[in-house]
């Protein structure tokens, strides 16, 4: 790490809940999923079930072998298909699942809640879940001018500056239903968290900046505004392992 790492780090001491790293550590699908296989690697059992996995099994890549997985979708080629708005309840049974895993998931349903109760009935150890803080995309790409849509094709299906919010000239393939920052993502897990009563044992935010133009902007905004602003503007990303206490756990 450079000075400039070293510093934004420093100032984040005494800050358990953020997560930092130098450059991002995955920039697709396929790195989100070993991400998580790694960061996460305490809370997988024998039985894992993603929930919105993208319908390629890519998570299984990263798990042993093992591992008894099922992968949840209505895109792509999924073990299960199924409509996260219109198929519920989920067609598991109660605990059946040592690991529940569902990131960047819940933000595109209407059925937020409901879903979010599923994921805990199915479950009989751990939830791992990940929200976006779409306050950071918005902020920074509407404050600089940063398009989303470069081109005519994607405008039609995504917003100017934010892929699932904004007006699209057409209607879109999938959107985002709810708007919130890291710090409210956050809020909303510990209240489902203690209104299911499940455990957080791990929540953090990703912070993770692409450069020396973005880490001197860090630096800025938090010398001038504060470390609960940088959090809410930087921070990318909310993740979560939620506990559940029943007889059988992973293993």
């Amino acid at each position: 790490m450079g000075f400039l790492d070293y510093l934004l780090q420093w100032r984040l001491r005494g800050r358990t809940d953020i997560l930092y790293y130098p450059s991002p550590p995955f920039t697709e699908r396929e790195g989100r999923n070993r991400f998580i296989a790694e960061v996460f690697r305490d809370y997988f059992g024998r039985r894992v079930v993603n929930i919105g996995g993208g319908g390629d099994r890519c998570l299984l890549r990263y798990l042993p072998e093992s591992t008894e997985y099922l992968d949840v979708d209505v895109y792509g080629e999924p073990d299960l298909r199924i409509d996260l708005e219109k198929d519920l309840p989920i067609p598991l049974e109660d605990n059946s699942y040592d690991t529940v895993v569902c990131t960047e998931v819940l933000e595109h349903l209407e059925t937020i809640h409901e879903v979010f109760a599923e994921l805990v009935r199915i479950s009989r150890g751990y939830i791992l879940i990940s929200l976006p803080n779409n306050f950071s995309v918005g902020f920074k790409n509407y404050l600089f001018e940063k398009p989303f849509s470069d081109s005519l094709e994607k405008r039609k299906k995504y917003g100017k500056y934010m892929k699932f919010y904004g007006l699209p000239f057409e209607i879109p393939p999938d959107r985002h239903k709810w708007f919130f920052d890291y710090i409210e993502a956050r809020e909303f897990m510990e209240y489902k968290a203690k209104k299911h009563g499940v455990e957080i044992v791990k929540q953090f935010g990703l912070d993770a900046p692409s450069g020396f133009q973005a880490k001197l902007f860090r630096l800025l905004v938090e010398t001038l505004l504060g470390t609960n602003t940088r959090v809410r503007i930087f921070c990318g990303t909310y993740w979560c392992a939620l506990k559940k206490s029943v007889s059988q756990t992973p293993g």
